[in-house]
Order: C-alpha cells, then sequence, then structure tokens
C-alpha cells in the first residue's frame, strides 16, 4: 500500500492556525477600541506608535510584535 506524503502538511496547517490567532487578536483590539470609542490616533498616541501602524494592522496589513499588541490590549483595557 502506498501511503501518501504527509510530511509537509503539518507546517502549513500551523501557519494556518497562526494566522488564524492573529486575525482573531486583531479583531479583538479592534472591537475594544471601538467599545472604549477610542479612536486609531488615541490609542497610537497611548502606545507612541504611528498613527499609520496601528491602522494597518487592523487592516491586517502589517503584522506587529507580541509585545506592541499586549500593550494596546493593556491601554484598551484600562480606559
Amino acid at each position: 500500500m502506498i501511503r501518501p506524503d504527509t510530511r509537509d502538511q503539518a507546517p502549513r496547517q500551523r501557519v494556518a492556525a497562526d494566522q488564524f490567532s492573529e486575525e482573531k487578536t486583531r479583531h479583538r483590539v479592534q472591537q475594544l477600541r471601538i467599545e472604549k470609542r477610542c479612536s486609531i490616533l488615541r490609542l497610537s498616541e497611548a502606545i507612541r506608535c504611528d498613527v499609520e501602524t496601528v491602522a494597518a494592522y487592523e487592516r491586517g496589513d502589517a503584522i506587529l510584535e507580541t509585545s506592541v499588541v499586549r500593550t494596546m490590549e493593556r491601554v484598551l483595557n484600562a480606559m
């Protein structure tokens, strides 16, 4: 019996899971910002980051370091 080659399937699944997790986190940050009635400008000033960077992150055009995302969440939860 010939078995299908499954060696390269695990990395693809891991990348898909990472992308899903990043998208879920991005949407959560955006949702928190909107719930707190916080503008992108105000959030970017609070975390000392460029406005365009925060906007690009929310659009999914940029991936931020975990520490920056955690800072966003901490600032938004404190509002």
